[in-house]
């Protein structure tokens, strides 16, 4: 099963990613920003190492790179991260993410919700546009039980962990 964790930042998405790996034996990809940073970092003339850690800093400038980066194929980066994996994180943009739905690339694509998160600009599609959403409310032990659920109950995942 291929999975992708959508939503804005700080939201959880990377959580769930790590989370679902561990307890399904899935394995865990990256994030789509990891599979774009060493593109990234050359644009920005940084060190990998330095531009990952300023990404957060420079949403919007990262966006528009990774358009550039995604101009002749809106999937590259969808492709690159599943070439490592079975579950990732991240995807930002819409015309990405219809072109994603339409390769059938993932089996499910899940927004993280998480109440209080403000709204990212760089993220150009919502909720509606996903297969399910599961909302980061509470601890982290909530967080992660509901994942746990999510996994078993409507994933149909087996649980290793």
């Amino acid at each position: 099963m291929k999975i992708l964790f959508t939503g804005y930042g700080r939201a959880g998405k990377d959580e769930a990613a790590s989370l679902v790996s561990k307890i399904t034996g899935l394995r865990y990809a990256g994030s789509f920003s990891w599979a774009a940073l060493p593109y990234v970092a050359a644009r920005l003339g940084l060190h990998p190492q330095v531009a990952w850690e300023t990404r957060h800093n420079m949403r919007q400038i990262w966006y528009d790179y990774c358009n550039d980066l995604r101009a002749a194929d809106p999937t590259i980066l969808a492709r690159m991260v599943l070439q490592q994996g079975d579950i990732t994180a991240g995807l930002r943009d819409g015309e990405e993410l219809r072109a994603c739905k339409a390769a059938k690339l993932f089996d499910e694509i899940v927004w993280i919700h998480r109440p209080g998160t403000p709204v990212d600009p760089t993220v150009t599609f919502g909720p509606g546009d996903c297969d399910s959403i599961i909302t980061n409310r509470g601890t982290l032990a909530d967080y992660h039980n509901e994942l746990r659920a999510r996994c078993e109950f409507q994933y149909k995942l087996p649980i290793i962990a």
